[in-house]
């Protein structure tokens, strides 16, 4: 809950079965690699995304050593 609300946005955690790691993804439904008229928008919402997930994890991964 922590994550999400710094992040400030839904998050989905998938689970890797056998595996001691677990996927953090943001999913952007608002264009695709198809339509290239939605790139711009869409680069600006990724690099935002990626922004605001990096800040979201650094105070943990820290903690962690890493």
């Amino acid at each position: 809950m922590i994550l999400k609300q710094t992040f400030g946005d839904s998050l989905e955690w998938e689970r890797l079965e056998g595996k001691r790691a677990c996927r953090i993804k943001k999913i952007l439904t608002e264009g695709g690699y198809l339509d290239e008229a939605k790139w711009p928008k869409l680069h600006e919402m990724m690099v935002s995304a990626m922004s605001r997930m990096e800040n979201a994890l650094s105070p943990h991964i820290k903690k962690l050593g890493f």
